[in-house]
């Protein structure tokens, strides 16, 4: 068992952000918390996705035999919340942050791509991707984090294969 300063973690959040712009944080921001909430992500365990988010995280649940970067104990613990700085005074604010598209550097979508970019550069072995084939349109974004952020941060002398898993919805059409 791992022990965590969740105080530490804490505090990197809030000094990543407060008294910035909301539409100003970068990944770069988000360094020094990635580095204090750091995990191993255990060989042949990476399971990417685009476009799949409730059926690969109810497959890792139910068989435990992969690891999403939302298992890790960062993606985990600001799974589906929303935050961003105030720039008048310390603090988080909670109630009116810009949208993921309302601006590219927003505190949200930066730190998924600091926590997306991490993730991969830590997966070695076998990298698994789960990919909708019923959506529509590419089966991956342009651009997806999966595309922009996770591929290109893989490390070739850390992964020896790729195997990309194409799901198609049983009740719709093949695309």
């Amino acid at each position: 068992m791992t022990v965590r300063n969740c105080s530490g973690i804490w505090q990197e959040l809030i000094d990543a952000v407060q008294r910035k712009d909301p539409c100003k944080i970068t990944q770069e921001d988000y360094k020094r918390l990635a580095q204090v909430a750091a995990q191993t992500v255990p060989c042949d365990k990476t399971l990417l996705w685009s476009r799949t988010n409730n059926l690969v995280h109810r497959y890792t649940k139910a068989t435990e035999n992969f690891v999403t970067l939302e298992d890790t104990f960062l993606g985990f613990l600001f799974n589906g919340l929303t935050w961003c700085g105030k720039t008048s005074r310390p603090g988080l604010n909670y109630k009116s942050c810009p949208a993921w598209d309302e601006c590219e550097n927003n505190s949200v979508s930066s730190f998924w791509k600091m926590a997306s970019a991490a993730f991969a550069q830590a997966s070695c072995g076998i990298v698994n991707v789960m990919l909708n084939g019923s959506a529509d349109g590419d089966i991956s974004r342009k651009q997806s984090i999966l595309r922009t952020v996770e591929i290109p941060n893989l490390d070739p002398s850390r992964v020896s294969e790729v195997k990309v898993w194409v799901i198609d919805d049983i009740e719709g059409e093949d695309k």
